[in-house]
């Protein structure tokens, strides 16, 4: 079963007319490592977050009050994690629906014990657009 990102529409006309909804990504083939899937496996309850209805309360999810940056297509997560290592002091959050690219960054998680970092696994526009506060300070 395929899902259509088609939304009608109407015109001014009064006709209704199929709207394409843009999406931020084009999905990808990939082999999934022992790795990458151990990562996913144990890593998504602890540092996944859900596509949410209202923006979050990052300060909630992290239990503090922090520097945060956004991170959309991170790909396999290497600058991500880097960053995100290189400063406990600041939060990180990533946006990315490859999951190995996913699975590989949450084992790198859990490899190296960082708290600071969490990721959304779905659209970049979806999270912007339902998770986001217009009024957030996210860099």
């Amino acid at each position: 079963m395929t899902e259509s990102n088609d939304t009608p529409i109407q015109t001014e006309e009064g006709d209704e007319r199929q709207h394409r909804r843009i999406k931020s990504f084009v999905m990808r083939a990939g082999r999934m490592t022992e790795g990458q899937q151990k990562g996913l496996d144990q890593g998504t309850p602890l540092f996944v977050l859900p596509l949410a209805d209202a923006p979050v309360d990052y300060d909630q999810v992290f239990g503090r009050s922090a520097p945060r940056s956004l991170e959309i297509g991170f790909g396999m997560g290497h600058s991500l994690l880097e960053m995100a290592a290189a400063a406990p002091d600041q939060d990180f959050i990533g946006v990315e629906v490859h999951r190995p690219g996913v699975g590989a960054l949450l084992n790198g998680v859990l490899t190296q014990g960082l708290t600071n970092l969490r990721v959304y696994d779905c659209d970049a526009i979806e999270v912007l657009n339902r998770c986001i506060a217009t009024t957030a300070s996210i860099a």
